[in-house]
């Protein structure tokens, strides 16, 4: 093998983790944001995140992580949208919080 090919064996080897890392953070965001809505008793919708947001930090060991900020959408009485979000660091909840919503009585 060639420098080259390793080289090109070691990109290829951290695209595919990286991809799995994000599948990971996003599985566990909606799983999230899923305990919130319910927690909150209002819907969400699309019943999915989206990322929004994507850096590196420093976690509390000092080691360097992706910072992930996904976003979704909810709603109290199926008419007017509201805008949560949930900060990720690695795959630990550093954050989360949800707009101010109406609270329908039944």
């Amino acid at each position: 093998m060639t420098s080259e090919e390793i080289i090109v064996g070691l990109l290829l080897a951290g695209v595919i983790w990286f991809w799995l890392a994000s599948l990971r953070a996003k599985e566990i965001a909606t799983g999230i944001a899923k305990h919130l809505c319910t927690k909150a008793q209002v819907m969400l919708l699309d019943d999915s995140v989206a990322l929004k947001g994507l850096s590196l930090a420093r976690n509390r060991q000092g080691s360097v992580s992706f910072k992930r900020v996904f976003r979704f959408e909810f709603a109290s009485d199926g008419r007017e949208r509201y805008q949560g979000k949930i900060i990720m660091l690695g795959i630990d909840i550093i954050g989360s919080d949800m707009d101010a919503y109406r609270i329908t009585e039944e």
